[in-house]
């Protein structure tokens, strides 16, 4: 996925992995870095990395990266 980055304005674009938009925003602005759960298992599935806000003409969407995905990306293991 590339999408406007939102954290260096001196960059145009960034490309994200594994991730989920949700339906509607579940996030605002300054959320990036917050946990996804997983209901009711209350498990964290991944992080929020961006998005955009709900206004009164759009109900806006948020971008989840996968956990395991991000875990991987520099050969990180959770053990339990």
């Amino acid at each position: 996925m590339i999408l406007p980055a939102f954290g260096d304005p001196q960059e145009e674009t960034g490309v994200l992995g594994n991730v989920m938009l949700t339906t509607e925003a579940i996030s605002t602005f300054g959320d990036s870095g917050a946990i996804a759960v997983q209901e009711p298992q209350a498990r964290i599935i991944g992080h929020v990395v961006a998005g955009v806000p709900a206004t009164s003409d759009y109900e806006g969407y948020s971008v989840i990266q996968d956990l395991r995905y991000q875990l991987n990306q520099f050969s990180a293991r959770l053990t339990e």
